[in-house]
Parts: structure tokens; C-alpha cells; sequence
């Protein structure tokens, strides 16, 4: 397999060199299979976790018939130029965040697979009921395409004790939210911003979000947002639906509170949440729509990625890329998705 690379979209240099003669006269035949992935991590990391992947796509591909010679991995300068290397046919199949499909206004796309990820920490702590879309309850071993954020307070903070209690009762409104402490992520993220500031619109019927929020305090990381809300330093923080699972998490609210500790009282007594968001799908593999990538080898691409699951190396750069396997998908499932971007 070759070195990855950087993916820099020079159109014309790129077509001279890959859009020609990729497949030989069989069509059953392929000199390279280009699969994508977005700059999600660093490019000696991602190249770890997608190399063995690229090969075990080829052996399965090779099984089903096709003569695929090589598999290349190429890693996107950003999301937009991965995005215009399938719809120009330079990449076949891409591994992108579900957003970034979702958003994406070319009709020559094609979603194959989404990642999985197992979400035991989305079970509630019985207050499901405040939610028009309950949670359904998920067992350990279970997969899930999608992840959820979440919306939460300190209750033994005043304040936080008193917008749970609201929340409980159905009698919360953005007006008492909007005077609090709030801790959020960067803008651009999903999880800690663009998902809890829809369901702050949803929520409360509202044209107002996070960017509304009278004060609102922003931290490096999603584990600082967190802190400081376990510290009572701010009144409401938004993350990931795992995050009272983390050990950092956990090893914070021991050194906060070894008094509730031996009281044998938990994270979870003492950080609850107020608002969950809609599902925020997971990674999907997508496939170009170009002359090469036609339904049946599009179909045999899907396979083989399903058929990755079934090595213990492959195993082990899945949990790189943050999945544990893939399920199959079409475009309406990001239906979801595009309403959140609206």
C-alpha cells in the first residue's frame, strides 16, 4: 500500500494522473481502490488505523471476484476538499463525519455504511419522561448509529438543584436559562454546541440558541467544561452523553467530594442532566457516484467493510477511528442532521 497522503484537490494535475485507466478492460478489474478519510486525527495515526483496514478491503474484494491491485488511503486537507475529491472522482469511497454529508449539496454522494459505537452511558436516570422523544434503553452490547449530548447541572449548586427540579416538572423555559453560567465548545462542535443549541430551539420553540445565551464561557475542552461545572463555577454545561462514564470524570468528583464519596453517593447524584439532544449520527462511509463505482462493486465495497469486523486487527483501528463496526444506511437517515444545520 502506498505512503498515505495529503489530499491537496489540484483538479487537473489529479484527473491526468487517476482519472484515467483506473479500471482495465474487465470490469471486474481495478488497478486502485481510493478510499478517503477525513482530518479527524493526526496523519501518522489515522494512517495506523486505516491501513490494515485497506488491506482487509482488498482481500474481501479480491474473494468477491474483483481484482483490485491496490488500495489507497488518502487523508483530506478538510472536510470540503474530501467532499469535492468524491464528487470529482479523484476518492471512491470516503469515511467523513455524518455533518458533513448531511451539508454536502451534490447529488452524486452515496451513503454506504455509518459507524457503530456502543452507548450504554445513554440510559437516564429516570427522568426519560420530560422528553417528548424518550431514549430507548440500550444494553452494553448493543450498537448504536447515532450519539447523544446533553445538557447538565450541578444540584448541589442552588441554582442547578433548582433548574433540575424545573426540568422534572415540565415547568423550565429559556427565559431562566438564559440568565445562568453556561460552559460550551467551540461553535464548530457538534456535541458540545451545534446539537445542545439546537435543542435549546426545539426545546423551547424558539429562533434563540447558545450564541443568545447572556453568558456564556468558553473552555478548551469538553473534560474543562466539565470540571468546572463539578467546581460550581459555572451553572450549565452541554457534552457528550458519556461523559459522567469518564475516568478523569470520575477521579474529579472524588477529589471535589470524598465526603459524598463515603456516603457511597456517585457522579451521578450529584451531576444530572436537564436536556438531551436529537441523535447525532456517527461517522458514515460514502461512496462517489463516479463511472467506476457502479452498484454492484458498491455494493461488494459494503461488504467488505462488514466483513472487517471479523479480524481482531481490524478491531483495534476501528476503536482508532471511534467505532466499533458499521450498519448499513441511505440518505434519509441524515434527515435529522440537516434540520440540526438549518
Amino acid at each position: 500500500m502506498k505512503k498515505t497522503v495529503l489530499l491537496f484537490l489540484s483538479i487537473l494535475i489529479t484527473l491526468t494522473m487517476f482519472g484515467c485507466n483506473r479500471r482495465n478492460d474487465s470490469s471486474l478489474t481495478m488497478e486502485t481502490l481510493r478510499i478517503g478519510f477525513a482530518p479527524t486525527l493526526e496523519p501518522e495515526n489515522l494512517n495506523e488505523a486505516a491501513s490494515p483496514i485497506g488491506e482487509l478491503v482488498k482481500e474481501t474484494l479480491n474473494e468477491e471476484g474483483y481484482n483490485i491491485e491496490n488500495v489507497e488511503i488518502t487523508i483530506a486537507s478538510s472536510n470540503d476538499a474530501l467532499v469535492q475529491g468524491l464528487e470529482e472522482g479523484i476518492i471512491d469511497v470516503a469515511f467523513m463525519p455524518s455533518s458533513t454529508y448531511a451539508q454536502a449539496e451534490s447529488k452524486n454522494l452515496r451513503p454506504i455504511l455509518v459507524g457503530l459505537v456502543d452507548r450504554q452511558e445513554l440510559q437516564l436516570d429516570g427522568i426519560e419522561d420530560i422528553y417528548a422523544d424518550k431514549l430507548p434503553e440500550c444494553e452494553y452490547e448493543e450498537y448504536q448509529k447515532y450519539k447523544r449530548s446533553m445538557i447538565y447541572v450541578n444540584v448541589l449548586n442552588e441554582t442547578g438543584a433548582s433548574i433540575y427540579q424545573q426540568a422534572l416538572e415540565g415547568t423550565l423555559t429559556y427565559d431562566k436559562l438564559f440568565v445562568l453560567n453556561w460552559a460550551v465548545g467551540n461553535p464548530n462542535n457538534e456535541a458540545s454546541y451545534i446539537y445542545p443549541s439546537a435543542w435549546l430551539k426545539q426545546k423551547f420553540n424558539s429562533t434563540k440558541a447558545l450564541s443568545n445565551i447572556k453568558n456564556v464561557v468558553g473552555y478548551q475542552s469538553d473534560y474543562d467544561n466539565f470540571s468546572a461545572l463539578l467546581r460550581q463555577e459555572v451553572d450549565v454545561t452541554v457534552g457528550p452523553a458519556d461523559l459522567r462514564e469518564l475516568s478523569t470524570s470520575y477521579n474529579a468528583f472524588r477529589i471535589l467530594y470524598p465526603d459524598l464519596v463515603q456516603q457511597e453517593q456517585s457522579i451521578y447524584d450529584v451531576i444530572k442532566v436537564i436536556g438531551v439532544t436529537a441523535p447525532i449520527m456517527n461517522p458514515v462511509l460514502v461512496s462517489s457516484s463516479n463511472e467506476i463505482m457502479t452498484n454492484e462493486l458498491i455494493e461488494k465495497v459494503q461488504k467488505a467493510f462488514e466483513n472487517v469486523l471479523a479480524s481482531e486487527q481490524a478491531q483495534n483501528c476501528l476503536n482508532i477511528l471511534g467505532v466499533k463496526g458499521f450498519a448499513s444506511c441511505q440518505d434519509n437517515d441524515f434527515d435529522l442532521t440537516r434540520e440540526v444545520y438549518k
